[in-house]
């Protein structure tokens, strides 16, 4: 992750694009009720259309950074995937207190 901070920097001036499109006085670009678009005022369509892009520039922005990357569980083997049973005396000693009650 050496580029992190060059992305997030990026990834800053992206978000503040994004919201600037949506408020004044850029919006008023969008800030039509005609044309429709896909039956949607385009003034509607104009946020939705934002909030997509910003959606998957997100995911974008996510698997540039962490893409390809495991984690310290995916290499030692996840606790989950482990077939070790735990020890027998830890189980006789758990049934036995329940049984005794």
């Amino acid at each position: 992750m050496a580029h992190s901070g060059r992305l997030t920097g990026a990834f800053v001036c992206f978000t503040v694009a994004i919201t600037l499109v949506m408020i004044f006085p850029i919006y008023g670009f969008g800030n039509q009720v005609e044309p429709y678009v896909l039956g949607m005022p385009f003034s509607m369509f104009w946020v939705v259309f934002w909030i997509t892009v910003e959606f998957f520039a997100v995911i974008a922005f996510f698997l540039h950074e962490y893409g390809g990357e495991t984690s310290a569980n995916d290499e030692l083997g996840s606790p989950s995937t482990s077939t070790k049973a735990p020890p027998a005396a830890n189980r006789s000693a758990r049934s036995g207190s329940l049984a005794g009650e």
